[in-house]
């Protein structure tokens, strides 16, 4: 019942990415309240009318460039530069988007690794060597991505072997010896 109001009342607010009404971009002027039902009508030049609404229309992309650029500098405040990875670097990588098969979420790593980059794709995509046993697509993007940095050994050249992330194929099968309380 009400949605045409809602409609008109949506349509009628100034956007702040335009700095319009909606209804001034559409149709070139804000339609009354409740419209006009005068049996004569005045039909306006249409050269006035397609220099009006090309007015609205740049000014509408001007206002939209400026809210675009706004934004951006906004982002780019918490923006930091990438890390400069180049192929034959180690780098750690996130498990954030990735199934472990791990009993519980929360204690899983949150990286693992570390793994060989192998080439770069473009500023923000690496390839990764990784082993088959992980069967996952090997680019990453480099906010998933964090250096490793090889601590200090006693014996120069010796490497330490990653342990090997706990896959669990199956689920894991309980055995209830005794219930203590029910409700």
């Amino acid at each position: 019942r009400f949605l045409p109001w809602a409609e008109y009342a949506q349509n009628s607010l100034r956007q702040d990415t335009t700095g319009l009404r909606p209804f001034q971009c559409v149709l070139c002027y804000q339609p009354p309240l409740f419209p006009w039902t005068e049996e004569t009508s005045h039909v306006p030049a249409v050269d006035h009318w397609f220099r009006e609404s090309e007015r609205v229309w740049d000014l509408a992309h001007h206002h939209h460039q400026r809210a675009v650029r706004q934004h951006k500098r906004f982002a780019d405040v918490r923006r930091r530069p990438a890390p400069a990875y180049q192929p034959g670097d180690q780098v750690w990588l996130s498990t954030r988007d990735l199934c472990l098969h791990q009993p519980c979420r929360k204690l899983s790593p949150r990286y693992i690794g570390p793994f060989k980059i192998l080439r770069r794709i473009n500023d923000v995509t690496f390839q990764l060597q990784l082993p088959p046993r992980y069967r996952i697509q090997p680019t990453f993007h480099v906010s998933l991505l964090k250096p490793f940095y090889s601590p200090a050994t006693e014996t120069p050249g010796a490497e330490a072997e990653p342990p090997p992330p706990e896959v669990l194929d199956q689920p894991s099968i309980y055995t209830v010896h005794e219930i203590l309380d029910s409700r």
